[in-house]
């Protein structure tokens, strides 16, 4: 089983940011800060291109399924999540694609509200006589159980603060566990870090509220793998756990559309394939001169 993994695409429409948009409802709007900093800090960096390769090199990967670990959007508008899931169902329907949402999916009260990212993706996330909107989610292959769970929630303007809460922890703990007993390697897929970010202002602003928590249930648990975005640099480490191998690896996949030359810093793919109980780790990577990703020598 060979699963793709893309994270924090953070895709903007073209007619997706307007005055009326911006300058409406309670101030600070939340949309207008999100607005100013994309404007000025990522729309440059965060190329359509870009994506546009990552969806051609799932396919090239030969992989099984595909799952994106939020972000899609910038600023949670109608016109951004109708122009990604465009360019997303290149890759295929709810047997080859699911995702999670990131904060900026979530971006504002009246988004959640509406049900936008929902109404967009809602089809790739849960299956007929599933609850729309009930996390966790799980799939389960060949060998593989993939969970799905939300961090993402609205909190104050400025801030990125995820949070899972006991419900959802209890409930991926106990999928855990089954699947472990059934055999199958188990893969659990949110947007929030799970590691301490480098820069002190990312760490207030960008702060997942139940961090320690997520790592003390893991410790007790034969999760195999996790995967994440929020953080738009790639990491990857292992935390202690009862897993066979005697940890659990957590890869940051690092966001999927950059392209930052000045920086030598570009989009980012993950493929996890499992061979018998054992994962082999694929990393692939945006290349400039070839326009397209290619597998780099990391493993």
């Amino acid at each position: 089983m060979k699963i793709a993994h893309l994270t924090d695409l953070h895709i903007d429409s073209p007619e997706a940011i307007t005055p009326g948009l911006l300058f409406t409802g309670p101030m600070p709007n939340r949309r207008l800060l999100g607005a100013a900093n994309f404007l000025l800090n990522r729309r440059s960096v965060h190329q359509v291109p870009v994506l546009q390769a990552a969806v051609r090199a799932v396919g090239e990967t030969g992989a099984d399924f595909c799952v994106i670990t939020g972000d899609v959007s910038n600023l949670a508008i109608d016109a951004e999540f109708k122009f990604v899931r465009g360019i997303l169902d290149g890759i295929g329907g709810p047997d080859k694609l699911s995702l999670v949402p990131g904060n900026h999916d979530w971006y504002t009260p009246a988004a959640v509200k509406a049900g936008l990212f929902e109404k967009y993706f809602g089809d790739l996330i849960w299956r007929p006589g599933e609850v729309n909107g009930q996390w966790p989610v799980y799939r389960d292959f060949d060998g593989v159980r993939l969970i799905l769970a939300r961090t993402a929630w609205t909190p104050p303007p400025g801030m990125a603060w995820g949070k899972m809460g006991p419900q959802q922890l209890q409930t991926i703990f106990r999928l855990s566990e089954e699947a472990a007993d059934a055999g199958k390697f188990v893969i659990l897929a949110q947007h929030h870090h799970m590691h301490r970010r480098a820069k002190l202002l990312h760490r207030t602003t960008g702060w997942y509220i139940d961090q320690k928590r997520e790592l003390e249930m893991i410790s007790r648990s034969r999760i195999g793998l996790v995967i994440h975005g929020h953080d738009h640099d790639h990491f990857d480490h292992v935390v202690p756990s009862r897993h066979a191998s005697g940890g659990t690896r957590i890869i940051c996949g690092g966001s999927a559309t950059y392209m930052d030359q000045h920086h030598g810093r570009f989009g980012r793919m993950g493929v996890y394939e499992v061979r018998d109980g054992v994962l082999v780790v694929e990393k692939w990577m945006y290349s400039p001169d070839r326009e397209r990703f290619v597998q780099s020598l990391e493993g």
